[in-house]
């Protein structure tokens, strides 16, 4: 009984198994059912025309508006200096003398010759005039006369050498007070009072700060612009550069000093002009050097100051202008998304363009794109031509709500719904 309980439970499985496959087999199979397709958030801004200057932004150094090298034009023992270091001085005003004594005493002596020498004219003068009475009678003979006129023309040339001479030491006296060109700030003195020295040696330097200029290194593919009088720029420029006009503004940027915790605190910018444009290169860079002028706010700034020169030199009045973010670099050239509003929903279209300019974080482009295009500035990644999408921000405006309240709008974009 036992062997044959153990074979029916055997069978009866067996059976049941095969009935269980049967019916497996002939059940009609049914696949599981997609799920809906998740929409990309995206953000988008409305393409507008803007005006843009095309601008060079360089470094520079800062130099005087006038500087000068205090040097004696006469040799000498340096009697005293008239100007404290670092004091401000007028035009004209002495700020050193050289020691005089020796040509003083010179002038002394020479003075006295001419006195003499004056006298000795009168003398001349006078015999002369004694002589040429003689002659009117035929008394005296004709080499007397000679004798009488040459010693009256040599006594009148004494005195004009000595005149000279008087008129030059003069002059020399004159040189000895070294005197300030301009206006302006004298700097460290080189020389110690009481040192000799040389004609044309260094004895100080003077710096005008009133206004300053930022002399600047323009790479030579950009120099042509600086033309401003130049009608063939103007044709070349109404011939590459369409919708664009000259238009040259100058700024100089001083940054601002190191903060402790990182970074720098604001710096200045100030309206600058342009006054000097090199006319021949660097041969060591094959730059043009250009001078921007400015007003020195307090005279605070000083010579030899880096900064930061910004030449506009071209102003599209109506440019299309764009985030950097939204541009995708790809093999065949820039592109960018635009998204269109098809049968109440919205659709991602591909737009190549052509980039002209980049300013900070924001790109010139001439071609590509128009003005009321709807360009994809956020949310893009991984889309594709044709898509549909959801935009959830429009011109910085939140336009719908994610499915989850609590996240931020801006960790929506490109999240799905």
């Amino acid at each position: 009984m036992k062997k044959i309980l153990t074979w029916g439970i055997t069978i009866l499985l067996v059976f049941m198994t095969g009935c269980l496959m049967v019916f497996q087999a002939l059940s009609p199979t049914t696949e599981p059912g997609k799920p809906p397709k998740r929409l990309a958030n995206v953000e988008v801004e409305t393409v507008a025309l803007r005006e843009y200057h095309e601008t060079l932004t360089l470094p520079s150094k800062l130099e005087a508006d006038q500087s000068a090298m205090i040097s004696p034009e006469i040799s000498g023992r340096l009697e005293t200096w008239e100007v404290d270091e670092g004091e401000a001085v007028e035009a004209g005003r002495v700020v050193a003398r050289i020691n005089t004594d020796e040509l003083e005493a010179q002038l002394d002596e020479l003075k006295a010759q001419l006195e003499l020498d004056r006298s000795t004219v009168g003398f001349a003068e006078r015999e002369f005039a004694r002589v040429q009475r003689l002659a009117e009678r035929e008394i005296s003979t004709e080499s007397e006369m000679d004798a009488a006129e040459e010693a009256l023309v040599n006594a009148r040339l004494s005195v004009t050498r000595t005149q000279r001479r008087i008129d030059s030491l003069t002059v020399s006296l004159d040189k000895a007070v070294l005197r300030a060109p301009f206006s302006g700030r004298l700097e460290k003195h080189l020389v110690e009072a009481g040192e000799f020295v040389n004609s044309g040696q260094p004895l100080a330097e003077m710096f005008d700060l009133t206004h300053l200029r930022a002399l600047v290194d323009v790479p030579d593919r950009y120099i042509a612009f600086f033309e401003t009088e130049n009608p063939a720029v103007q044709k070349y420029i109404e011939l590459a550069m369409p919708g664009a006009r000259q238009d040259i503004v100058a700024k100089v940027e001083i940054p601002g000093p190191q903060k402790l915790t990182g970074g720098t605190y604001q710096g200045i910018t100030l309206d600058a002009e342009v006054v000097r444009v090199a006319q021949a290169s660097d041969p060591m860079s094959n730059t043009f050097e250009v001078e921007l002028r400015f007003a020195n706010p307090g005279n605070a700034l000083r010579e030899g100051i880096i900064c930061r020169s910004h030449v506009s030199f071209l102003t599209y009045p109506d440019a299309i202008v764009i985030p950097l973010k939204s541009i995708d670099v790809t093999d065949v050239g820039p592109r960018v998304l635009v998204v269109e509003h098809r049968s109440g929903r919205d659709y991602v279209a591909v737009r190549d363009i052509e980039p002209v300019s980049i300013e900070e974080n924001r790109i010139l482009i001439s071609e590509g794109l128009r003005k009321g295009d709807r360009l994809l500035v956020s949310g893009g990644k991984g889309v594709l031509d044709g898509e549909q999408v959801r935009v959830v921000m429009e011109n910085g405006v939140l336009q719908e709500k994610a499915y989850d309240p609590g996240m931020k709008a801006a960790d929506w974009l490109g999240s799905g719904v």
